[in-house]
């Protein structure tokens, strides 16, 4: 499955992983979002509720530019590290007690960026509790600050004044607080702060503010320092609204179905390339014909907006495919073959070995600093598994930067430095932070029998194949010949008695 590609982490193979040589892959999971929404300046608890209609649009104006550490200011003023997204948030109407929307973004050309097109369908009920539906919840996260335009607020019989809001799927809890002092009497102002609690620097890593004008939000801005040390500054701003007909609405609504089928029949044909790579053109061939014909079932001239996802999707395919091909290539020469042998340091320096340190069904991630990494490994580093070894692989330049990182997330942790080992299977540095956190189940015999790349806590297949491992019977051992006796050459062990 594709991510938009221009998200920073820019093309994760989430169709992977093949979990087992018999072909297990993993579900896919339901995430939840929750975005509360207020309805006016002074409303009160009872009227914190949505009142969207079907057909109805609003178009905001989002921009982004981040600050890596130790680029110069003016790369970043010449749009190195510039975004520019319209977002679109459409109602398409209801089903029994919850509204369906699809919120859609086009990535505006800056620099070297190229224009990119991506969208996620939800269904949200009247106090604004959303659903992304599993086809799309991969999709979410690299560009879940574009939700920034559905800011929560308060939950219908709660504060008005202060309140928090569920984690997000990047990890983050809200806390907001409605502005004392007046700035604008036509809009209500609402500050926020993030925090990070999972594991690493904790604390406050972002915040900022945004406008109600009493049905929306009008504009914000906010900032995110990210463990690398990126931070992040978004600024957004409705620029229209429209109204289209409830009848063009159902029309997008029955699109939106085909939309979802389409999505299954990708992730279906992109799991074949995995146990069928020698098949790839005819694969991307099939890829290629299936959102085509969802294109055509899309009405351009009727203003659907699907119809230019459809035309994004294919163009994506198509400058993937080298990417696609490759890492699924990394997933079945992994799959079934023994693990390298190694002697590597430690995050102290100390030399271990992989004899000393896999024992039994080993699970093993690579990590590095992002924070899709850190809240794997605490996930992994707080496993109390029996008979399932959890093994820390560090992919940072520097070995000793991750120390608190791992002291943090995963203090009882055996970790190595594992950079050298990767680079050994012929993964690039890219390669390495694209695809992390990777996680992959050993066996007792020392065999790779399951890969997940981009792994997420909530999916629970490496831990379901390692307790399938742990409970298959265990390899016979060898016969020791009794003392005295030399044992037989293995072609006179063999034959026949006669």
């Amino acid at each position: 499955m594709l991510p938009p590609l221009d998200s920073g982490r820019a093309y994760c193979p989430t169709y992977a992983p093949v979990t087992s040589p018999s072909g297990l892959l993993e579900s896919r999971r339901l995430l939840s979002i929750v975005l509360l929404a207020i309805t006016g300046a002074a409303a009160t608890a009872s009227d914190l509720r949505y009142a969207l209609q079907s057909g109805d649009l609003f178009v905001y104006e989002h921009r982004a530019v981040s600050d890596p550490p130790g680029v110069p200011a003016e790369s970043v003023a010449s749009g190195a590290g510039f975004q520019n997204t319209r977002v679109r948030v459409w109602c398409l109407g209801s089903r029994g007690d919850r509204l369906r929307m699809l919120v859609d973004w086009h990535r505006v050309a800056a620099g070297n960026l190229p224009a990119l097109h991506g969208a996620i369908l939800l269904e949200m009920d009247a106090a604004g509790r959303y659903t992304v539906t599993p086809e799309l919840a991969a999709r979410l996260e690299p560009d879940a600050h574009l939700l920034e335009v559905l800011p929560p607020l308060p939950i219908a019989g709660g504060l008005t004044t202060a309140w928090g809001a569920a984690m997000d799927v990047r990890g983050y809890e809200y806390r907001y607080e409605r502005a004392r002092e007046v700035t604008a009497p036509e809009a209500t102002q609402i500050n926020f702060s993030m925090t990070e609690s999972t594991c690493g620097p904790g604390g406050t890593v972002g915040g900022g503010q945004f406008a109600w004008d009493g049905q929306k939000a009008i504009s914000g801005t906010s900032w995110l320092t990210e463990g690398t040390g990126t931070t992040t500054r978004h600024t957004w701003r409705l620029i229209g609204t429209r109204r289209q007909t409830p009848a063009w609405a159902e029309r997008r609504q029955r699109e939106a179905d085909r939309l979802l089928q389409t999505w299954r029949s990708e992730d279906r044909l992109l799991r074949e390339l995995l146990t069928q790579p020698e098949q790839r053109a005819t694969t991307f061939a099939q890829l290629d014909r299936i959102w085509a014909a969802f294109g055509s079932d899309t009405d351009a001239a009727d203003g659907s907006p699907l119809a230019e996802l459809a035309s994004a999707r294919r163009s994506a395919l198509y400058r993937e495919q080298n990417t696609i091909v490759r890492d699924a290539g990394l997933v079945q020469r992994w799959t079934g073959t023994p693990v390298r042998p190694w002697t590597l340091p430690d995050l102290a320096g100390k030399a271990r070995t992989s004899e000393e340190l896999r024992r039994g069904v080993v699970l093993e991630i690579c990590w590095d600093e992002g924070r899709a990494s850190r809240r794997a490994l605490a996930a992994l580093g707080a496993l109390r598994e029996r008979d399932v070894q959890v093994l820390g692989y560090a992919i940072h330049r520097d070995p000793q930067q991750m120390q608190p990182t791992a002291a943090q997330c995963a203090p009882d942790l055996e970790q190595i430095w594992a950079r050298p080992l990767l680079w050994a299977d012929g993964l690039t540095d890219a390669d390495l932070h694209r695809l992390a956190p990777l996680v992959r189940v050993v066996d007792r015999n020392g065999r790779i029998r399951g890969v997940w790349f981009c792994w997420r806590p909530d999916q629970d297949g490496p831990l379901r194949l390692a307790r399938e491992l742990v409970a298959e019977p265990a390899p016979p051992s060898p016969r020791r010949a009794p003392a005295g006796l030399r044992p037989l050459p293995p072609e006179r062990a063999a034959a026949p008695a006669r």
